[in-house]
């Protein structure tokens, strides 16, 4: 497989991604975008195994940024305003603390699972130190964000999508 010779020789690797509920991941899965290959559907299957690969074959990554201006739970939901930015070194932490809190368990995520495997970075949320709101203030916000939406969305209310309003309802 081919990827881009960029990726060889950056002074910086810098990974950005929004925050989101999806097994697959998000900043890890987005090395995925590097693989040079219009039919690179076909990797899927060991979508793990190869994004692994490519982060270390490119040496990893510098910072890893996931923007948590919103959290997105899925196609059809509208997301959940959270105003949160979380950024490291370690892209495998990141992840981790991110999928955290979309309410995802790391344990469960094959991607985040085999970094961790292979020693790329921490998976293990104990060993994570957080600087500025602490992981316990962050979770109960995250929390009740999402029950409010939950009751918004049974009661029928519409949830303004980014953009469309200067306020939020939360």
């Amino acid at each position: 497989m081919d990827l881009p010779h960029i990726l060889f020789k950056p002074n910086v690797l810098v990974d950005t991604h929004i925050l989101r509920s999806f097994e697959s991941g998000s900043i890890l899965k987005n090395l995925f975008g590097c693989i040079l290959d219009s039919k690179r559907i076909k990797y899927h299957k060991v979508l793990p195994m190869l994004l692994a690969d490519v982060y270390e074959a490119i040496g990893g990554v510098d910072l890893a940024v996931l923007d948590g201006t919103y959290l997105w739970h899925g196609a059809g939901d509208a997301p959940v305003r959270m105003n949160t930015v979380l950024v490291g070194r370690d892209a495998v932490a990141v992840e981790t603390v991110g999928a955290t809190l979309a309410g995802l368990d790391p344990h469960k995520m094959p991607v985040i699972q085999e970094f961790a495997k292979r020693g790329l970075g921490e998976a293990c949320l104990e060993n994570i130190k957080l600087v500025g709101t602490s992981f316990e203030r962050l979770q109960e916000r995250f929390i009740s964000a999402s029950k409010v939406q939950k009751k918004q969305r049974a009661r029928g209310v519409a949830i303004l999508k980014p953009g469309w309003s200067s306020e939020s309802s939360l």
